[in-house]
Parts: C-alpha cells; structure tokens; sequence
C-alpha cells in the first residue's frame, strides 16, 4: 500500500501516516520548502522511516510531480486548511486514479466554521474538554500534548483503511473533522453508549 501525506506539521495527517507505516505501508511526506523544521524528537516520532520530498505546489512543476505520485497512491492524507487545500488543488491530485483522499481539518471542509482557526486548546474547549479539568472556581485547565491531533489521526487512519479495504473501484473523499471526532470521545462516556 501507498500512502501520499501532503502535510507541513507533525499533526494529524503525520500521525495517520505514521500509523500506515507502522503497518507496512510506505509512505511519501510531501512539504513545502518553507516548512518550519520540527523538534528532533517530534520528527523522529511522526515521520519515522517515512520518504520525504519537498513540493511546492504553487509551481506548476511541483504540482505535476505530486499529482504523478498520487496517481499510484492508494491514500492521500492532508491537515491543511480548506483554503488551502482549495487553493492548491490538494485534493484533486491523482486526477480519477481509484485514491482515497483523507482531509482532516478543525472544523470540516464545509459548514459555516470551515475557515475558522483553531488549536488544540480551543479544540478541546469547544469539544467540552476543559469544563471537566480544573477545580470550580478557578480558569479552566486543557490537556497538554498532541491529543487532539492522535485521535483525529487515528479516525483518519482507520476510515481511510477502510475505505480502501472495502473494494471501491474510483476515487473517494473522506472529510474528518477534529472537532467531530473530540466530541465522539468525549468523558468515554458517550463512547460506551454509543458503542
């Protein structure tokens, strides 16, 4: 299996990478030349033994060579915003080539909040997270780390996995939203009933 992640941040789609190979698949880092470099330890944890190219998409070269590699992936993964990803035409790369193509964004690649920004702080606010930390009376607390981004990598890895695994026969889109994907775990609680 081939994994094509089109990212710039150790975060979700660097994390379902990393699951994908973890399990085998080989994976392809596409980033943009302007990429802040990450922590050594972040770097070796998230994009361990994955290949790594620099693309700049704003080139029509840059853009032909990413879209030839995603011709002969089975999944795309990005965390790139939905403008950007617009933009750039991220998710048309491979053209009708069968691809799964995995978009993990804070809010959705539509709706009224798409181009919203977020953190994981605010994330976690918003996914009611920071209502359970913290004693009464003082300012809430938030979880610290990358919770956020694993676990809506880990939804991202999971569907995307399924999807290929189904037999579909053209290409997909598979929208995770990290937001939708918080509020699914949240207390556990909600877990247990709804699963």
């Amino acid at each position: 299996m081939r994994v094509l992640e089109v990212s710039d941040s150790e975060g979700a789609a660097a994390y379902a990478g990393k699951l994908f190979r973890r399990w085998g698949a080989e994976v392809i880092k596409l980033e943009s030349p302007a990429r802040l470099t990450p922590s050594p330890a972040a770097d070796l944890y998230f994009n361990g033994g994955k290949r790594r190219l620099p693309v700049d998409f704003t080139s029509a070269a840059g853009w032909q060579s990413a879209d030839e590699l995603a011709e002969n992936a089975d999944v795309l993964l990005t965390d790139h915003t939905p403008r950007t990803l617009e933009s750039l035409r991220i998710l048309e790369l491979g053209g009708d080539a069968p691809i799964v193509r995995t978009a993990i964004t804070p809010f959705g690649l539509d709706g009224p909040s798409r181009d919203n920004e977020a953190t994981a702080s605010t994330l976690l606010a918003l996914g009611g997270y920071t209502w359970l930390m913290g004693d009464p009376g003082r300012a809430p607390l938030t979880m610290p780390g990358n919770y956020v981004f694993c676990q809506a990598g880990t939804y991202a890895y999971s569907a995307a996995l399924a999807s290929v695994m189904s037999g579909r026969t053209g290409p997909s889109l598979l929208d995770v939203s990290m937001l939708e994907c918080l509020v699914s775990l949240h207390q556990f609680t909600d877990t247990m009933w709804l699963f």
